[in-house]
């Protein structure tokens, strides 16, 4: 009697397949696909447009290793399981291998899809028992995806090049998010800051000192600017006008009110949350953490030789926590913090409209599997996000934590001050969330009636602030707000900014190049509504109603493919006016060889200063921006000497930006980075560099002694030259965004901060 065939299971990743034939045993034959084995060629639009938008598909020849494995596999297997991920990316890899493979070889008979949101063995057997049929709807939202980001980038990128330079594109939710930051940089460069006052006063009840802030003046609220509603402070006349008026009299508690607020936890994870909090907690970047939580979610090894999916599936908009997983949560956490941590009624969440509710939140696959249990057996980076998945998932099934609020108004004459005080007096999730936690603030005990003792009151001097920049984490839930990119293309997107040099990062915040800027201008300009964010979002609802059989996918594409069509027909025109209305005279520079005045154009590198007199002069040089003037770099550095010969240095243009170069190149190769140089000594003893800006490989801003490789200080946050008064240090950094920027003390132990108010 012949052998019985062994089942094949096919799935995407490498990394699954040790996980999955632990689970399996050796009755399965195990396999990765390693993602698409199909695709649309790389060059020709490939899509046949008048027939339907038929796909010209193909094999992709680096797979063609893997390809001969599949089909050798499957040539010699029972049952074909075919279990790739469980969203649109993952059904039509299924349909791919069925219809390239499966078909070729004749045998689909026996072909079964299983999907399952964890790698467990028991999500694995029920998969493996409950087996359905290809979703041909979620395979016809990922093909129309598919076509209409063709469409965009293979039509619309040639035209981009002819204005600009071979290489880069335009994308159908790149270009949108690309628009987003480009716009928020414009409010930005308009905002003009308005100076305004604050008064405070340090005040004392029984040896107790504590805070407490003007509010109201002759009956009138005190604010900013931003609120059109109060009176502000315009000048330090004024607020000493008002604190002579004050300091003099007496300073009686008016009242005292006490109110206990409760502090719910957080939602559970999804995708562009996650992304958020990994970003703003961790200083992860959106792909670093789909990465980190790819290999979570595909298995570790956390000994005896037990490998296990840690948590469920990562690409997911839906909040909703299975029942089952639930109930576990729950009597984790009556177990092992007490019954008063348990929140009383069963936190459900559901998904909105356009989510897809049959995947579940990001959650561990075990709540017993604590962080601290499996730490030795993951890397650190692995450790810090399952903890950070952990925690919040926990939590959202803890009681709420409450924090007792106290506001004590204070009379002095015609002025009325505030005291806050906070104390948490039950930290429920607080208890595995503390990043969380409310700051307490101690206040002395008073009633009304009471006098306090004025020790000190000043003015403070502020300004109003632009709206910040946007980081990875905001830029993400700008998208999701707005309805633009689906979990899976979130990161993708931002990586392909980057990688374009569309944007580059300064510290954590997202700043458009020169590059960036005109791309997005010249894009919007001439495509308008196929660049609109609401435009977008509509195209991303089609999709969602092609994967729910609402809508004929062919339907969809006909009606965009109509609509940018009609912006086709003379985009070129439309780009080349954008650029040159860009590309204007800077009358007070001369060009130095005809004498014609200089212009602002753009090359590869960016804007770059260029003779008028074009192409019959062709002199260039780098310029920077400087409170709203062009300023010759070469004018900034030219008492710069060569630190080997000592001849001047010249500035010199190259692939990976502007540099110093000796002037007399080639007898001496002498050459220098350019930095920006921040005026702060460098903090290690027996150094006698400064801190400048830098960037890494990946253009990320930094700053490093300019002593490097000598000494190799180095910080993230932008050091401020600010003597630290509590501790002595020499400086202070920047930390936060926009209204929350604070000046830091970053000597250990010290925790000093205050208010910023440069830019």
């Amino acid at each position: 009697m012949a052998d019985k065939k062994k089942p094949l299971v096919i799935v995407e990743s490498r990394a699954k397949v040790r996980t999955i034939s632990k689970i399996l045993g050796s009755g399965y034959t195990v396999a990765s696909c390693q993602g698409h084995l199909v695709d649309l060629p790389s060059s020709g639009l490939a899509v046949d447009v008048e027939n339907g938008f038929e796909p010209q598909y193909e094999f992709i020849k680096e797979k063609s290793e893997v390809i001969d494995e599949i089909r050798e596999l499957w040539k010699k297997a029972g049952d074909v399981y075919l279990a790739c991920d469980p969203d649109r990316e993952g059904e039509a890899i299924s349909w791919f291998l069925k219809e390239y493979i499966g078909k070729a070889l004749g045998d689909v008979k026996n072909l079964k899809r299983i999907t399952f949101n964890e790698i467990t063995k028991k999500a694995v057997l029920e998969a493996i028992e409950n087996p359905r049929d290809i979703n041909i709807e979620l395979v016809e939202a990922q093909k129309a995806r598919r076509i209409l980001d063709r469409l965009v980038g293979y039509q619309i990128s040639p035209i981009l090049w002819v204005q600009t330079r071979y290489g880069l594109s335009a994308g159908r939710v790149q270009t949108v998010a690309l628009k987003i930051i480009c716009d928020r940089e414009k409010e930005i460069r308009k905002f003009v800051p308005v100076p305004y006052f604050s008064i405070s006063a340090e005040l004392s009840k029984d040896s107790e000192v504590f805070g407490a802030d003007l509010f109201k003046y002759m009956g009138e609220k005190i604010g900013s600017p931003n609120d059109k509603k109060v009176k502000v402070i315009g000048s330090k006349e004024e607020a000493d006008e008002i604190i002579n008026s004050i300091k003099k009299q007496e300073f009686k508690v008016k009242s005292v009110k006490v109110r206990t607020e409760k502090r719910n936890p957080p939602r559970p994870f999804i995708t562009s949350t996650l992304q958020q909090a990994a970003n703003n907690i961790l200083g992860f970047s959106s792909r670093k953490t789909m990465s980190v939580a790819q290999r979570l979610y595909e298995g570790k090894d956390i000994g005896g030789g037990e490998v296990v999916g840690l948590i469920t599936y990562m690409r997911t908009d839906s909040p909703r926590i299975a029942e089952e997983a639930i109930s576990n949560i729950r009597w984790y956490i009556d177990n092992e913090y007490g019954e008063k941590y348990l929140h009383k009624e069963v936190r459900r969440y559901r998904a909105g409209r356009e989510a897809q509710d049959a995947h579940e939140a990001i959650r561990p696959t075990s709540v017993n599997r604590t962080p601290d249990s499996i730490k030795k057996y993951i890397s650190r980076d692995e450790y810090n996000l399952y903890k950070l998945i952990w925690s919040r998932t926990v939590a959202v099934q803890m009681a709420p934590a409450q924090v007792k609020r106290l506001t004590v108004e204070i009379e002095a004459g015609d002025g009325l001050f505030k005291a806050t005080g906070a104390k948490i007096i039950f930290d429920g999730f607080f208890k595995v969330m503390p990043e969380t936690r409310s700051e307490e603030r101690e206040l002395p005990d008073m009633k009304e009636g009471d006098i306090v003792a004025l020790k000190k009151i000043e003015a403070k001097q502020h300004s109003t602030q632009p709206p910040p920049r946007y980081t990875e984490a905001s830029l993400v839930r700008k998208m999701q707000e707005v309805g633009i990119g689906r979990p899976s293309t979130y990161a993708p997107t931002i990586s392909v900014l980057l990688n374009r040099k569309y944007v580059t990062q300064e510290g954590r915040t997202l700043i458009p190049t020169d590059t960036g800027e005109l791309v997005a201008d010249m894009l919007v300009g001439s495509f308008k509504d196929i660049f609109k964010v609401k435009y977008t979002a509509r195209m991303e609802e089609e999709l969602d109603l092609i994967e729910e059989g609402k809508e004929n996918w062919r339907d969809v594409l006909s009606k965009f493919n109509n609509e940018l069509n009609r912006y086709l027909k003379g985009a070129e025109k439309r780009m080349e006016k954008i650029k040159k209305e860009k590309e204007v005279i800077v009358d007070y520079i001369k060009c130095d060889k005809c004498g014609s005045p200089m212009m602002i154009k753009y090359g590869k590198g960016g804007r770059f200063l260029g003779c008028s007199a074009y192409p019959n002069c062709k002199n260039q040089k780098p310029f920077k921006e400087e409170n709203g003037k062009i300023v010759l770099l070469e004018e900034l550095y030219k008492d710069e000497r060569c630190d080997e010969c000592g001849a001047q240095m010249v500035v010199k243009g190259g692939r990976f930006g502007i540099f110093l170069a000796c002037s007399r190149y080639p007898e001496c190769k002498f050459t220098k980075s350019i930095y920006y140089d921040t005026g702060v000594k460098c903090p290690r003893e027996g150094c006698d560099g400064t801190l400048v800006e830098k960037k890494t490989k990946k253009r990320r801003t930094f700053y490093g002694c300019s002593n490097y490789p000598d000494c190799d200080y180095a910080l993230w946050q932008k050091p401020v030259k600010a003597e630290c008064p509590k501790c002595g240090a020499k400086f202070l950094v920047v930390k936060g965004r926009g209204s929350n920027k604070r000046l830091v003390c970053v000597t250990e132990g010290c925790g000093y901060e205050t208010e910023y108010n440069g830019e």
